[in-house]
Order: C-alpha cells, then structure tokens, then sequence
C-alpha cells in the first residue's frame, strides 16, 4: 500500500479532456466544501481494520489574469482516523498539499501550456501507525477523495493540444513533474524522494445521432525510481488506463451518462538484494448518471462501481456505490448550494483465508461561486 498515485489532484486538472480556448469561462470562481467518508468492516480480525473515515474540507479557486494567462489554485484540510481490531487508533490531521498551475493559450482553439508548483503544505512526516492509515486512504479499493496528505512538493509542466474535425474532437496531452525528497517517516531515518512522474493522455469525442457523444480517453504514466535515504528502493511498474463514456438527451430537458474503463499498473522491482518484484494489479471501473432538473435545481443520482484483482490474489475485491446531490442555486446569480448523499458496500481479501465484507456512507456539502457567463 506504500505505493499511492502521485500529483493525483495536480494532474487531473492539467489531463482532463481539453478544451478549445474559446469555451473555458471568463469569470473567477471558487468552491469550497465539506465531506465525510466512513466504513465499517464486518469481520475487523480478518480485515485487520474495523472502521476508516475521512473527513475533508477541499477548496479551489481559479480564473483568468492578464492576457491569456490562467490561474488555479486548489487543496484542502483532511483529518483521517483508522481504528484497527484491538481497538488501537491511528489519525492524521491538517493541510493536503496544495496545487498551483498557471496557464497561457500559446494558440486560440489549439494549444496551451502550463506551469505547476505542487506546494508542500502538506502533511508528510508520519509515523508508523500513521503511515498504515495513509496506505489505506491511497488503495484503490475504496475511492476516497484524497490519495495522501504530503508528498514533498513538486514542480512541473505541461501542454495542452485540442482541434475539432467536425462532429469529431481529438486532444493530446502531456505533463511532466519533477518530486524533491522529504522525510516520510518519524520513528526512523526514512528520507523519501519520489521518482519524477510522466503522464501522457489522448481524448476522442464524437457527435453520434442527435443528441448522444462518444467519449474516449487513454492514459500511459511511468515514473522514475523512488529513492530511500539517497538510493534507489523501488522501480514502479508503468500505468495504463482506457476508459469509455457516452452521454445522452434522457428526455423533459435531462442527460444521462455510462461509462466504464480498465486501469492496468504492470509489476514494479524493488532495487534490494531481494529484488522482488511487486504483483500486477488491475482495476476495472463504471457507473451511470443522471441528470434531471428539479424546480430551479438539478438533480443527479448516480451510481458507480470498481473491482481490484492482483496477480498474487491479495488485497482485492469490489466497491459499489450509490447516491444522489442536488444543486440548488442561492437567489439570481448567487452561489449554489450542493448536499450529496452515497451509500457504499463491498468486499476485500486481505490474504488466503481472511476476507471481510464492509459498508459505507459518504456525505458531502458544497458551496460554488462564480463561474461561466
């Protein structure tokens, strides 16, 4: 579990499916919100875990400078607490790293490129216990909204291409972030410097019938060794990832969307006189939603799924989720209020022979300013 996805936050702002110039809004904006995740695991001694909760507190603001410059900045509070069975507790406290990215359209409607700063305000030296809680946070099973609270900081850049062919969108993107070394752990000397990550992603969309659009993305990631106090430790294996979209007219004004994907990471080696090799994993994902507009509000149930399978058949299982948020605007042209709601259950084996069924609540509550004109 040691291993977690790095710059997540910083990078899915950066890699998301580009946009031409002209349709980015023209106004500053900001979201700040409030949100709790919490399971409870039926069998705690198998698990190893009775119960794992995250409450956060994310925020962002973003919106044009001068010319054709664009600024965001983004991050939030998290306090996460693992009880294990023997009753004994592990929490973290405080600041995530915060992401900074400013960005330049080099050509209207075709190219940008950004510069991102990954600010360590985060919180990065752990103990033991805390580190376990952290690995849990960072797994792929459970989708909690923060993949870690400090990796160091970092700095990056990246570019943005889109063009449109028609009814046909095709973009390209590409990011690369460079780690520094911080110390990860405080009951022992462990200086950890994260190996320099590559994302490169390709996005298509296309116009099919009336009212439905196709989407699809691919993503390849690798990154560089990982290094403990000066020497390298660990070689990750590359990430692939394809996933599929199509949304839809639902009829009486709403959208619906499904979409569903694979997410391949290839084994890793650790660079000891061991030189073992991590197991391959692979995590399927899909899920639907709908949106339906409700008096002046939209309403939009949704439901997802995921399911993790590793090839020495530890540490998997599934995840499914169901729930609904409302926005509701606040008066002409105020902010918009968002509450959700999700249930989530699932199931997970730890090794051969102890596996443990869990259930979940996830609650959130949102505020937006701003935004397109």
């Amino acid at each position: 579990m040691m291993r977690r996805t790095l710059f997540p936050a910083l990078l899915a702002a950066l890699l998301a499916a580009p946009r031409p110039a002209a349709a980015q809004a023209d106004a500053w904006s900001a979201t700040i919100g409030a949100e709790l995740e919490a399971y409870r695991f039926a069998k705690p001694d198998a698990a190893g875990v009775h119960t794992l909760s995250l409450v956060s507190t994310p925020f962002a603001v973003q919106g044009p400078l001068a010319g054709p410059l664009w600024l965001t900045l983004s991050g939030s509070y998290a306090r996460g607490e693992l009880e294990q069975a023997d009753g004994a507790k592990a929490t973290i406290s405080g600041l995530t790293d915060s992401q900074l990215q400013l960005s330049a359209i080099v050509v209207p409607r075709l190219a940008s490129v950004s510069l991102i700063a990954l600010l360590p305000t985060g919180v990065s030296e752990l103990s033991l216990a805390q580190a376990e809680l952290a690995g849990a946070v960072a797994a792929d099973l459970m989708p909690f909204r923060i993949s870690h609270w400090g990796s160091g900081g970092g700095l990056g850049v990246g570019t943005t291409l889109a063009r449109n062919f028609g009814a046909i969108g095709l973009g390209a993107s590409a990011a690369y972030v460079v780690g520094r070394s911080f110390d990860y752990l405080s009951d022992v000397p462990f200086t950890l410097r994260p190996g320099n990550e590559l994302q490169l992603r390709v996005a298509l969309d296309a116009a099919t019938g009336a009212s439905g659009k196709l989407g699809l993305q691919f993503l390849y990631q690798h990154n560089a060794d990982d290094e403990i106090n000066g020497r390298n430790l660990f070689h990750p294996g590359d990430r692939y990832q394809a996933r599929a979209s199509y949304s839809f007219a639902a009829g009486g004004g709403s959208a619906a969307i499904v979409y569903g994907g694979v997410l391949h990471r290839a084994s890793g080696l650790f660079l000891d006189a061991r030189a073992d090799r991590s197991p391959d994993e692979n995590l399927a994902f899909g899920g639907a939603g709908l949106r339906a507009p409700v008096g002046r509000g939209v309403l939009a149930p949704s439901i997802d799924a995921r399911l993790t399978r590793r090839s020495d058949g530890l540490e998997e299982g599934y995840t499914v989720g169901v729930g609904t948020a409302l926005e509701w605007p606040l008066g002409a042209g105020g902010p918009r209020l968002v509450p959700s709601a999700r249930v989530r259950f699932g199931h997970v084996v730890v090794r051969e022979g102890q596996e443990s069924g869990f259930s979940g609540l996830d609650l959130g509550l949102g505020l937006r300013f701003g935004g397109a004109r």
